[in-house]
């Protein structure tokens, strides 16, 4: 009676192999009503059909390979028809999502005299990858038809896929999908933008899912399960408090690993004046790589800048010593790296 707001979790049995019995006389008149605006080129098209087919399930193919081969296109914007709207759509129009393909064809196997039904449901969905789960979305709704075969019962058939895949028209909606249309018929192209949208939501899908499932309905049930899995289950409530205990545990220490990785190492005043050397040469244009050392870098540059040969190495092979070897960052020491870094000019005798 209301829309559904919020979530939803189901549990499904799949049965591929059924029987359903005889049909029902109810059913069977239901299955073969008829409206009032039948037209002759309706019936004469079923009355083709049936010349050619020799039982009930051949007569269906007929149907499937008429919307296979004649011009029918699967599209989300469809003309609009008028009071007869079968009629059109079969002869006229051949546009249409659907909802114009299941009931078409559902009225066109009842003037053929096979008992048939449309379906509304959801086209399968798309699988989370990250979570694992099925992620059901109202484009994946569809509608389908079933028709009444007396050896098989009722069988699914879906006109809509007979449509020729390059007859499907693109459109804005359906490319902003990104998992590919309703129906599926194709991947339609997508920009590696709208994929890369699409992977976030999925992370952000798969992030919700986990919060729901470990967090909002991890009721006591569920943590028994967990309990026992771990092999804490004779400890009941002392076992989940300890596997908190240790997940907390876990957490705060990986924050404080982060936080104490993070931090950068003391500067001293030998550090800071070699990073004004590293400032000084990448603005002419003689940038430090990641992966060097100081005399690497000071030896590089020598080798480019033979005006800055000098003083770039008496810099780095001083600030070795301090910052490799040892040696205390005495003023004098500091002195003589100052003046190196002095020296370091734009261009020989510039500034």
């Amino acid at each position: 009676p209301r829309a559904i707001q919020d979530q939803r979790l189901y549990q499904v049995t799949s049965t591929l192999a059924y029987d359903t019995g005889e049909l029902p006389l109810e059913e069977e008149l239901a299955g073969l009503q008829l409206p009032g605006n039948i037209t002759p080129r309706m019936r004469a098209l079923v009355s083709d059909w049936a010349a050619r087919a020799p039982n009930p399930s051949a007569l269906v193919e007929e149907g499937l390979r008429f919307f296979h081969q004649e011009a029918f296109y699967y599209t989300l914007r469809p003309p609009r028809l008028g009071n007869n709207p079968a009629d059109a759509f079969l002869f006229e129009t051949r546009r249409g999502f659907c909802e114009h393909y299941a009931s078409s064809f559902a009225l066109l196997m009842r003037l053929a005299g096979i008992p048939s039904r449309v379906v509304l449901g959801y086209f399968g969905g798309e699988r989370n990858p990250l979570g694992g789960h099925l992620i059901v979305r109202q484009s994946d709704a569809h509608a389908w038809t079933e028709v009444w075969l007396d050896d098989r019962g009722w069988v699914r058939v879906d006109p809509t896929a007979a449509v020729d895949p390059d007859r499907v028209e693109p459109s804005d909606f359906l490319s902003s999908l990104a998992s590919g249309s309703p129906v599926r018929f194709r991947g339609q192209a997508v920009s590696d933008w709208a994929r890369l949208i699409h992977r976030f939501r999925l992370l952000a899908d798969a992030i919700d899912e986990g919060w729901r499932q470990w967090v909002v309905d991890l009721d006591q049930q569920r943590q028994m399960r967990l309990l026992e899995r771990l092999g804490l289950g004779p400890w009941r409530e002392y076992g989940l408090v300890l596997v908190m205990s240790f997940a907390l545990a876990a957490v705060l220490g990986l924050l404080v690993l982060g936080l104490w990785r993070g931090r950068s190492p003391p500067q001293g005043p030998a550090e800071r004046l070699y990073r004004r050397l590293c400032q000084r040469l990448r603005r002419l244009g003689l940038a430090h790589y990641p992966h060097e050392g100081p005399l690497d870098y000071g030896h590089r540059v020598a080798r480019v800048r033979s005006d800055l040969a000098e003083p770039v190495l008496a810099f780095v092979e001083n600030y070795a010593q301090i910052h490799y070897g040892g040696a205390a960052a005495t003023p004098a020491r500091l002195a003589r790296l100052r003046a190196a870094l002095a020296r370091i000019r734009r261009r020989p005798g510039g500034s």
